[in-house]
């Protein structure tokens, strides 16, 4: 039995999806989501965005294209708004304005099916998926209808963000995503005088990487090593439910010794020897996912962009965050 979901992978809609996603709110997410995308078509790629955060589709108000209607093709099929050559689609589109989306799970998770699978939008590069921020129903349903090939997690430089961002990387890895590493935004300013970098950051960046690798690395070895373990248990029970429930009995008495290892194993500094260990309890595993994590960008916090944006202006930022989306986009294309 597997602690991983198992959910039918069914939509591919570019040649590689990038989910932008947090663990929690009001760090920016909508904003690297929208200069990721504008960054990869100057690179000169054909790309969406899919903008699935049901309770905040911000990505129009960043675009400068909230008067947008959707229309159907000939098949029925929606038509995504075209905003300076990215195909667009949002919930934003599909509800009246100032109307806010209150529906329960089953119907938030029909409305996020709809926007993957009956939208044309033609052929693509890429698309980057605008996500909620956490780990619920809109996240599921979202992998569930579009396979999704990298995960980028947004913050902020500080500690009380560094929780949400493990659980977020947690979560993808449950759901069989490879994270490809953390956005730190509103990371720092530019003295207004003298033009020096003022860091807004409040921990200690490397000491930060190296946990989440290590809380990843943790994660990893317990997943797979109670997956290993369960495939081998055979249950006396053969009602359905009963069958459940002593598995259930199996997994937890299971978890704790497996939790032991892998703690004891993810401190562990020489990847060589985890992987030795490893092998001691039957189980090969590719750390490099974990190796690779990093840093991909830091973002500083622009005023006269945030001024722009409330002013309802099509977001422009400067010279300084352009190239640093651009960098990013050359790194995860």
């Amino acid at each position: 039995m597997s602690l991983q979901f198992k959910l039918p992978r069914k939509t591919r809609v570019a040649k590689k999806h990038i989910m932008v996603l947090s663990g929690k709110g009001g760090v920016g997410k909508s904003f690297v989501a929208v200069n990721l995308a504008l960054a990869l078509r100057e690179l000169g790629y054909r790309v969406g965005i899919l903008d699935v955060d049901v309770h905040g589709p911000n990505v129009p108000i960043l675009l400068g294209a909230t008067d947008g209607a959707i229309y159907a093709d000939e098949r029925g099929m929606m038509i995504p708004i075209d905003v300076n050559g990215i195909k667009v689609m949002s919930v934003r589109y599909l509800l009246e304005q100032g109307v806010p989306l209150i529906r329960r799970g089953v119907l938030k998770s029909k409305l996020i099916s709809d926007m993957v699978n009956k939208t044309n939008r033609g052929e693509l590069d890429y698309l980057v998926i605008d996500s909620p921020p956490g780990t619920g129903d809109e996240l599921l349903s979202t992998i569930e209808n579009v396979l999704v090939d990298l995960g980028v997690v947004v913050s902020t430089p500080q500690r009380i963000a560094m929780a949400d961002v493990e659980r977020a990387v947690g979560a993808l890895r449950r759901l069989d995503v490879i994270p490809a590493g953390v956005v730190l935004n509103m990371s720092y300013i530019r003295c207004p005088f003298c033009g020096n970098k003022i860091s807004l950051a409040t921990i200690d960046k490397e000491r930060m990487l190296e946990e989440l690798k290590r809380a990843m690395l943790y994660n990893e070895i317990e997943r797979k090593l109670l997956d290993h373990r369960m495939k081998k248990v055979k249950v006396s029970a053969k009602d359905p439910k009963e069958a459940k429930k002593e598995l259930d009995k199996i997994r937890r008495e299971m978890r704790k010794d497996v939790e032991k290892i892998a703690r004891e194993l993810s401190m562990l500094s020489d990847v060589k020897e985890i992987e030795r260990r490893l092998k001691e309890y039957g189980l090969e595993l590719d750390l490099s996912r974990v190796e690779e994590f990093d840093i991909l960008a830091e973002i500083p916090l622009d005023v006269e962009t945030m001024k722009a944006i409330d002013a309802g202006k099509p977001m422009k930022v400067n010279k300084e965050i352009k190239e640093i989306f651009l960098s990013l986009a050359r790194r995860l294309a």
